[in-house]
């Protein structure tokens, strides 16, 4: 498939803006998909965001400490892996899935010794994963909160990370 560099060009350049329009919003990393689901999630439990040098969770709320995993799916196939796990230091595990639009797909959360219950080792990684397989997703464990954060997303509102 040839591709012509202009046209590739001015997608990079729209991305590049888009990008550039979110990190005037908020700090990112380079995982804005990530740093997203983490506002959401953040908003949703009133949490307040942890430096990105803490790699055991994402957020805390009260005494609770939210790791926060989001990924995208594609229309036909929801089976994604998470990002590795190199603590299970959290008590709740908070899964954000976004479709290929970026509009959002489910969130669902689980206690993090029923998502143990999940894992696998990835010894390649130094850690373990979870599969979001329909078992996962199905799983009589898993809250879903989909529905709330997508009231949150209505409100239009968010505090930035220099306010929580």
């Amino acid at each position: 498939m040839q591709i012509k560099i202009s046209k590739f060009e001015k997608a990079w350049k729209n991305y590049i803006k888009s990008r550039n329009e979110i990190k005037s919003m908020m700090s990112v990393t380079s995982n804005v998909m990530g740093d997203y689901a983490e506002l959401l999630v953040r908003e949703l439990h009133h949490a307040k965001k942890m430096p990105n040098s803490n790699k055991d969770f994402d957020l805390i709320s009260g005494k609770t400490k939210i790791q926060v995993k989001a990924r995208q799916i594609k229309k036909c196939r929801t089976s994604k892996s998470l990002s590795i796990f190199h603590s299970w230091d959290f008590d709740l595990l908070s899964v954000v899935l976004f479709n290929e639009d970026g509009s959002l797909y489910k969130v669902v959360e689980m206690k993090t010794n029923d998502a143990k219950k999940f894992s696998e080792p990835n010894e390649r990684r130094g850690g373990d994963i979870i599969r979001t397989t329909n078992k996962f997703l199905n799983s009589p464990k898993l809250i879903d909160r989909t529905e709330e954060v997508k009231q949150i997303i209505k409100e239009n509102t968010f505090s930035t990370d220099k306010d929580s």
